[in-house]
């Protein structure tokens, strides 16, 4: 107590909170080794990485010139029996026009045989086209169609009296789905066996894609009722299957409903206007005669039923068949990229070495003068 009895009451100081502790660990004073780059550090670097680059950008470009492709462009044929086509507005949904075109292969494409379809002119990168589907509904949930927009529900025109259904699959990029078929045959009228065996793994199947679970003795329709295709569809979801032509083990392997291979490769979106997608492969592993060792050289005959439109937003369509070299199919544009990159970094390392020569030729210069 002071002289007028009042009572000081010390002030307790406390420590600064959430204050580290001062260790080389936590305060980031560890020992460590850090080079000053500059161009005599820098030029192992460059030299090294243009060489790889430029011989892996070469060595991909002889891959490409090596590997084989045929491209057959079919944009708006003529039905050459009925003489209908769409580019005179004969455009049907029912696969009526029906397109034939002579193909000859003038070298035996060994190997891997692929065929695709191509599009050019057609925006799957959109923002909103890629942004409108349903992870949820895609593995099963047929009543989840959040971000379908604005493809989510739609009225049955049988019953327009009842609540609008789910849409099943949902989305802008399941409502434009390709659906235009191929057929390939001899000069003797002999298929050529196609295959979707090997073009999207199991993993992907059951990871993304799987068809609502279904009851006893309940079809695939059954589980699908409920819902509604989407508006440009011919066929439910639940229908989506190999043609009837091709044996049971084809028709497993191409899928059904959710898990059918076409509408997998489809909802993989590409990221430039002209893109190509698988569509089978050469079923080489169950024929011992013609096509045992890939699709030899010879006519034949590319029969497609023509149902996806391409007049109203002015785009091509083509079919490819491919024969891959060890590097894989014809990659030009990686190939050139490689290249680029490796000249880029050569031309660097260049400037690299005269900076070096230049600073060892002025470093002999400052000796000499001080040796005079």
């Amino acid at each position: 107590e002071d002289d007028e009895g009042s009572v000081h009451i010390p002030v307790r100081r406390r420590k600064p909170k959430n204050r580290p502790k001062d260790t080389p660990w936590r305060q980031q004073k560890l020992p460590a080794f850090r080079p000053v780059l500059d161009a005599r550090c820098a030029l192992p670097l460059t030299l090294i990485l243009g060489i790889a680059c430029s011989i892996i950008g070469v060595f991909m470009y002889l891959s490409a010139i090596n590997s084989l492709e045929f491209v057959q462009d079919y944009t708006g044929c003529t039905d050459m029996t009925t003489g209908m086509s769409e580019e005179n507005g004969d455009y049907v949904p029912t696969a009526k026009i029906q397109c034939t075109f002579p193909i000859e292969l003038k070298e035996n494409f060994k190997g891997p045989v692929r065929f695709y379809y191509g599009l050019e002119g057609f925006y799957q990168n959109a923002r909103l086209y890629m942004a409108s589907r349903s992870e949820m509904q895609l593995h099963g949930h047929l009543t989840n169609t959040e971000g379908c927009s604005p493809l989510e529900t739609r009225l049955d025109p049988d019953d327009p009296t009842a609540d609008p259904k789910p849409i099943a699959p949902c989305g802008v990029i399941a409502d434009s789905m390709f659906n235009d078929t191929f057929y390939l045959f001899t000069s003797d009228s002999q298929p050529v066996p196609f295959t979707a065996r090997g073009i999207i793994s199991e993993y992907v199947k059951r990871q993304k894609f799987a068809n609502p679970e279904r009851k006893d003795n309940e079809t695939l329709c059954d589980a699908f009722k409920g819902t509604i295709r989407p508006p440009s569809w011919t066929q439910d979801a639940c229908l989506l299957e190999a043609p009837q032509s091709v044996d049971d083990e084809e028709r497993e392997n191409v899928g059904t409903g959710f898990e059918n291979i076409d509408l997998i490769v489809w909802m993989r979106a590409a990221a430039l206007p002209k893109f190509r997608k698988i569509y089978r492969m050469l079923d080489d592993e169950h024929d011992d005669g013609l096509f045992a060792h890939g699709l030899p050289a010879g006519n034949y005959t590319l029969k497609i039923k023509y149902n996806y439109p391409t007049t109203a937003w002015k785009g091509k369509k083509f079919f490819y068949i491919t024969a891959d070299a060890w590097a894989g199919g014809r990659h030009f544009p990686l190939a050139i990229a490689y290249m680029v990159v490796g000249v880029f970094l050569l031309l660097v390392s260049a400037i690299f070495l005269l900076m070096c020569l230049r600073i060892r030729f002025l470093e002999r210069k400052r000796v000499e003068a001080q040796m005079q």
